[in-house]
């Protein structure tokens, strides 16, 4: 997976695509592996990007909005747990 996420961000840039959000997603990704979640949309969606090129755009779309609702999913928790003074 190492080597796709690194080809995604590769042709995130060549073909200006936002770097930030494909390199975000295939953290996301990759950590969806260690974890061993089933399901995630990242991973695939990593690979498609790198091998379909002609839907690039589109999986670039959804990319950007999983990785959207996984940010807001972690900035609702973020914090809830913290000690209150």
């Amino acid at each position: 997976f190492e080597a796709t996420a690194v080809a995604a961000e590769v042709l995130a840039e060549e073909d200006g695509y936002d770097e930030g959000t494909v390199e975000r997603a295939a953290d996301y990704a990759a950590a969806d592996l260690d974890a061993e979640r089933t399901g995630s949309p990242f991973v695939p969606l990593v690979f498609d990007f790198v091998r379909q090129p002609e839907d690039r755009g589109i999986v670039f779309q959804r990319l950007s909005e999983h990785v959207d609702r996984r940010a807001d999913r972690e900035a609702d928790v973020e914090g809830l747990f913290d000690a209150r003074e």
